[in-house]
This record gives C-alpha cells, structure tokens and sequence, in this order.
C-alpha cells in the first residue's frame, strides 16, 4: 500500500512538473512566519537568477520589482494575508542585466487553527509578450486613428476647395 501511494505521489509530481514546464510557470511557496521564501527551477529563470545569487527571503522578491508597481504589489500580497482579496496581481521585475519582464502571480493564503496566515503558495508566469503585443495593437490603433481624422480634415478642406469653383461653373452654366 505504501509502495502503491509513492508511485502515485510521484506519477502527480511528474505531472505537476510537466503542466508547470509547458505553460511556462514558476510555482513559489512562502512561509509568512520565517520569511522564507522558496523558488521553484522556472522562478529562477523568470527572475534571471540562479540558486546561488537568490537569498531565499521576501526582501529579494521585493528588490526585484519594479520601482513603479512595488507599493501596489506589495499592498495587494498584504491584503490576501491579512484574508481580504486573493492574490492575483501583474507587475514588472527587473532582471540583473536590467531587462524588464512583465508576470502574472496568484497565490493561496494558508491559514492555522487560529486563522492565522501562515504560508502562501503561488505561480509566476511570463506575460511579457503578451504585454508587449498589447502596446503595439493600441500604438496602432491611435494611429489608424490619427489617419482617419487626417484623411477626415483632407477632405473637408478639398471639398471646400472644390465647392467653391464648382458653385462658379454652375452660375455660368446657364448663360453659355
């Protein structure tokens, strides 16, 4: 029986690793009551770290955000441990080479006896092309706009041009 319930274990972990490996998604697991905080393979490579260079804290997943979104961010986790909303949050990161990656993080709160937070176990996942593939849409799209009210003020001011000759001709039709 004992046997029987590893392989199972093992066969749901293989599985778990597989959907997390091809959806692109880094699971973490922070302990609220030490501050631990430990990084799944695929948290390392969307952070652009390695094992080495991660001290395991809270303070490092911190210093990695961006400068713009830490205050919200890090209200937004305060509030799912303190019970109100879930945490589902976007926010940048910066990379040690100073590139800029967009994620998408949800998190459970896990709760003692007393209901007291105690942990929360979360995934990370890269939305940056995403991210970017929206800004080029909307770039386009004021664009399209730009040109529409550009071709909109061309032929207001030609048909002005052209009413104004065309009014003439017409008043000299009958008299030809």
């Amino acid at each position: 029986e004992i046997k029987k319930n590893e392989q199972a274990l093992r066969d749901f972990k293989n599985r778990l690793d597989l959907a997390t490996r091809s959806g692109g998604i880094g699971v973490w697991d922070f302990d609220l009551t030490s501050g631990e905080l430990a990084w799944d393979d695929r948290m390392f490579e969307l952070y652009g770290v390695n094992r080495e260079q991660f001290p395991g804290a809270y303070q490092a997943w911190l210093q990695a955000l961006h400068p713009d979104d830490l205050e919200r961010a890090k209200s937004e986790l305060e509030q799912a441990i303190n019970g109100g909303e879930p945490f589902d949050s976007e926010f940048r990161i910066l990379l040690p080479d100073g590139q800029q990656r967009f994620l998408h993080a949800t998190a459970t709160v896990i709760f003692d006896e007393q209901m007291q937070a105690v942990r929360m176990i979360g995934t990370n996942m890269d939305i940056t092309a995403q991210k970017r593939s929206e800004e080029v849409l909307r770039e386009a799209t004021e664009a399209a706009e730009a040109a529409n009210q550009q071709k909109s003020a061309f032929l207001n001011v030609m048909s002005h041009e052209l009413r104004s000759p065309l009014t003439v001709i017409l008043g000299y039709l009958p008299i030809l």
